[in-house]
């Protein structure tokens, strides 16, 4: 089983997941209990093998590592693929296509607790996977923040501090093929010019590579941009922009050609930059 790239994040920065979760600066850590359904022994978020109708039970340790009482409160949120091409856990980024398959309308929801100042406690959150799903992979976050108020008294007002990690969850329910194909189609945002892509599998398609050339009304090659590196998540609408290269009002024809270890595909169409 390859490890797949799941990601864990400050809100300010990004870093591998550790076993015991801190960060400079960070108030609290977080420590996923181990699993015996853990599929990737070396991975340090969950990786589970499960089944279609089971609830799968995630337990984790949550410390203080403060001198003062903190509260902290967990979100669970849906793998989605942003703008960049890269996979993040926010609802607010891209659709899911099978919603009742969204990992937070599956996991327990939002949670909330208090520690004193360097206590440990233990916070369970239970998974619901639904009897018919099929095979495939329900992958999702959960979203740990704390949040304090400082009254400014320059400003009398409250401002809120957020530092926030994402512990990764992907949840196995069988083996499925890989995915062969997409459906894409270059798209304009605003005054440029991206793809809109949807992978309708329950799996990760990873390594993509993404590369388009733009053509006038003329036939006139006016400009190509390609990435690489790039993952889709499971079940996902997403809009990609390759650069940040901007058209002037006109007709242009664009060809994408997208491609991963399993998925090659070549398609052209036109749009209208307004």
């Amino acid at each position: 089983m390859k490890k797949r790239r799941i990601l864990l994040g400050l809100v300010l920065t990004l870093g591998l997941f550790a076993p015991s979760v801190s960060a400079d600066g960070l108030p609290f850590a977080v420590t996923p209990q181990p699993m015996k359904a853990q599929l990737d022994k070396t991975a340090h978020y969950y990786d589970l093998k499960t089944h279609p109708g089971q609830v799968v039970v995630l337990k984790m340790q949550v410390k203080n590592l403060t001198q003062t009482t903190k509260t902290v409160r967990m979100i669970p949120e849906p793998a989605r693929t942003n703008p960049l091409g890269d996979v993040v856990y926010d609802r607010t980024v891209g659709q899911a296509i099978n919603p009742r398959l969204g990992f937070e309308k599956l996991a327990t929801g939002t949670q909330k607790m208090k520690l004193s100042a360097g206590q440990t406690r233990y916070l369970t959150v239970k998974v619901r996977l639904p009897k018919t799903m099929g095979n495939g992979v329900i992958a999702g976050g959960l979203h740990f923040q704390e949040v304090t108020a400082q009254r400014q008294r320059s400003q009398q007002q409250m401002l809120a501090n957020r530092y926030a990690y994402v512990l990764g969850v992907v949840l196995h329910t069988g083996y499925v093929k890989k995915v062969a194909k997409v459906n894409l189609q270059a798209r304009t945002m605003g005054h440029q010019i991206g793809i809109g892509i949807n992978n309708k599998a329950n799996q990760f398609v990873n390594q993509v590579k993404v590369t388009q050339t733009v053509k006038d009304a003329r036939g006139h090659v006016v400009h190509q941009a390609a990435v690489q590196g790039k993952q889709l998540a499971p079940n996902v609408t997403a809009a990609m922009t390759l650069d940040q290269h901007t058209y002037q009002p006109g007709d242009y024809q664009v060809t994408t050609r997208f491609t991963s270890k399993t998925v090659h595909q070549t398609v052209t169409n036109n749009v209208k930059v307004k």
